[in-house]
């Protein structure tokens, strides 16, 4: 699932971030979107090229371009070169899936609900050893902008068996779009919760009954 085709392994020269390559989980039509979101040039007519051939205009068009070209917005979270190609090599979270690869991601979240919901308990379950658990808590953690994902991997870093902290991955604007929530989440609250005074015009009142 992870191997990249050998174009998007292309290297850049004169470049100081190195060798970099596309990653294959962003799709031709992405791509394409993203570029012309920056207002980075790739052609007249982008869609005329092949997904290989369109990672490689967009490999070939990196050093042509800087920090000033890259605009900061909520989508991408994008501010310099940097990010970008940080975007570009990073697993796709939003890729869409094909019934089958979501049917399997739901068992896998259901056996390990199963697991933490029996007290972490390795007899209760189908798995091995923890070594199991954790090997598919990193397969489903690609898959972080699934609430149902986020909720397992919330649950097994419970486990005290478990020495390492499962994080769910997330695009930048999924990230972005989490945090935004979760501030409106504690504004709600800090609403609900309202202190004050008491005055001769607005006593408060405390019943025994």
């Amino acid at each position: 699932m992870e191997n990249e085709s050998k174009v998007s392994n292309a290297k850049i020269e004169n470049m100081p971030y190195g060798q970099i390559y596309i990653h294959k989980t962003h799709s031709k039509r992405e791509l394409i979107e993203m570029m012309a979101h920056f207002r980075i040039f790739i052609g007249e007519d982008p869609t005329q090229y092949n997904k290989k051939e369109l990672q490689q205009v967009i490999i070939d068009t990196i050093p042509k371009i800087n920090d000033d070209d890259i605009n900061y917005d909520s989508k991408y979270l994008c501010n310099s070169v940097e990010d970008l190609i940080n975007y570009l090599v990073s697993y796709n979270t939003k890729k869409v899936l094909s019934v089958k690869e979501k049917e399997n991601l739901m068992k896998i979240s259901k056996r390990l609900n199963n697991y933490c919901k029996n007290d972490y308990n390795l007899d209760f379950t189908m798995y091995g050893n923890i070594y199991e658990i954790i090997n598919d808590a990193q397969k489903i953690s690609k898959y972080g902008h699934s609430p149902t994902i986020r909720k397992t991997l919330k649950l097994l870093n419970l486990d005290p068996k478990i020495n390492i902290q499962l994080k769910p991955c997330l695009s930048p604007s999924d990230a972005f779009d989490l945090l935004e929530q979760e501030k409106e989440l504690q504004e709600r609250k800090k609403k609900k919760i309202t202190i004050r005074r008491s005055t001769p015009d607005n006593p408060i009142i405390i019943r025994f009954d």
